[in-house]
């Protein structure tokens, strides 16, 4: 059984959702599959807007919403990040792709979203990094090397390919036998398929 959880590292929604769709992988013993994918090339060819873009009541529900949410699901969230955002956002996914090859273990996901979205941290901040890889004995000049690989900016491309062709308009959103759910607050629905 596998579910292919598709987000861009700077989502507040799959941010919110994360520890609840790791918990539900525990749970079931699901392969869950991580796709980074570039948010503002699926909006572009999705019909969706980007967030700077968007009108200001459209803006000021998506903070009610967090706030909803983050509540909801006992979650700690700044909705207005100083460094929102990043710079450089496919570095932050190439980053996330190397630990995927190199078979890391650890939850590279949420340490860049826990830093943007409630630390209030530069994530394109390599120094950030770095230090975490110290701490949990990680090869940061090895998986900084393989981020900057072809293979790996191709399977980020791939990612975005393989969203659209499946459906994916925003992040985050899970796909497990044929279906779609897309937002973290359709994870009860998903469930629904592991009783």
């Amino acid at each position: 059984m596998k579910v292919e959880y598709f987000f861009s590292p700077i989502s507040a929604f799959a941010y919110i959702g994360h520890k609840k769709i790791i918990n539900l992988k525990k749970k079931f013993n699901f392969n869950l599959i991580l796709k980074p994918i570039d948010l503002s090339y699926i909006l572009e060819n999705s019909g969706g807007v980007p967030l700077n873009l968007r009108h200001s009541i459209r803006k000021k529900y998506r903070i009610i919403e967090l706030k909803r949410f983050s509540k909801l699901n006992k979650v700690k969230i700044n909705t207005s990040p100083r460094h929102f955002p990043p710079k450089n956002v496919n570095l932050v996914s190439r980053i996330i792709l190397s630990c995927i090859f190199l078979k890391i273990k650890k939850d590279i996901l949420f340490f860049f979203l826990e830093n943007l979205w409630k630390n209030n941290k530069d994530i394109c901040d390599l120094k950030l990094f770095k230090n975490y890889c110290k701490i949990n004995n990680l090869d940061f000049d090895k998986i900084i090397r393989i981020s900057n690989k072809k293979f790996i900016e191709d399977t980020l491309r791939k990612n975005n390919f393989d969203a659209l062709k499946k459906g994916v308009f925003g992040s985050p959103t899970y796909f497990f036998k044929g279906k779609i759910y897309w937002g973290q607050d359709r994870i009860f629905l998903l469930k629904k398929n592991f009783k």
